[in-house]
């Protein structure tokens, strides 16, 4: 609708982000009371937190970009998706975009996305052909936030004022997959992020994006919010490995004739 101009018609791959202050699972309940029951809205804040992350045709926290020379190309509508898992404990889904257009690139794009109960980060494992680069981003919003970034431990953050509280967004990746960060400040609206530069090997880029909300109790400041993403890249690069034994003498007994 929007390439057509038609009004009404919505063009953005930006991810949103929804602020809970709770450890159970709210997105069910949330879209029950809201358009089932009409019992509430989940753009109102009761206790549970609420919806005012505002994306428009920014990255949102973690929609990507390629950049070819000064410009940034936006990625186009996802539009297939199927379902994976809906939990308890992660949900997962596919989804598959327009191609699109990066300065004479053609850029072919889908991606998995899956979040566990009780991480502050999605997981993007995205298959892309048509640029050994991309660029996961975060949105400025009103650019009254501090932009901050580690490229020995893999992130960038975005620490700003949000409504009666705070809120830190941020993208990570492995050493390997982080190149750098920057941070992209023009005037158009949303159009401001602040972007994750990742290696593209074999089609393939993994990285994560994510949120901290000061209200949700976590984080009191934008120095523990870091901390955190520092925690969590030793995680990425370090993955734990477990070593099980097991006796299948102890396990396999001969049966006994009754």
């Amino acid at each position: 609708m929007v390439q057509d101009s038609i009004p009404g018609g919505t063009l953005s791959s930006g991810v949103d982000a929804w602020l809970k202050r709770v450890e159970y699972p709210i997105i069910n309940k949330w879209y029950k009371e809201t358009l089932v029951d009409k019992t509430g809205s989940y753009h109102e804040d009761t206790g549970e937190g609420l919806d005012d992350f505002h994306v428009g045709t920014s990255r949102g926290i973690g929609g990507i970009a390629v950049k070819v020379g000064e410009e940034y190309h936006i990625s186009k509508n996802y539009t297939k998706w199927r379902t994976i898992t809906t939990g308890p404990l992660r949900t997962n889904f596919y989804l598959e975009f327009e191609n699109w257009d990066a300065a004479g690139n053609k850029i072919t794009e889908s991606k998995t996305i899956s979040l566990d109960l009780g991480s502050n980060f999605s997981k993007f494992s995205t298959n892309i052909t048509g640029t050994d680069l991309i660029s996961a981003g975060l949105t400025l919003h009103e650019k009254d936030g501090e932009v901050s970034g580690d490229k020995e431990n893999g992130w960038v953050s975005y620490w700003q004022p949000h409504a009666d509280s705070e809120l830190g967004s941020a993208i990570i990746a492995s050493k390997e997959t982080f190149k750098g960060f920057e941070k992209y400040d023009v005037e158009t609206k949303d159009l401001s992020n602040a972007y994750a530069h990742l290696n593209v090997n074999e089609n393939k880029v993994v990285y994560y994006a994510g949120f901290g909300w000061k209200k949700s109790g976590q984080f009191t400041s934008k120095q523990d919010w870091e901390n955190y993403l520092n925690k969590f890249s030793k995680q990425i690069n370090n993955p734990s490995r477990s070593k099980i034994s097991i006796n299948f003498k102890n396990i396999y007994k001969k049966p006994q004739l009754i």
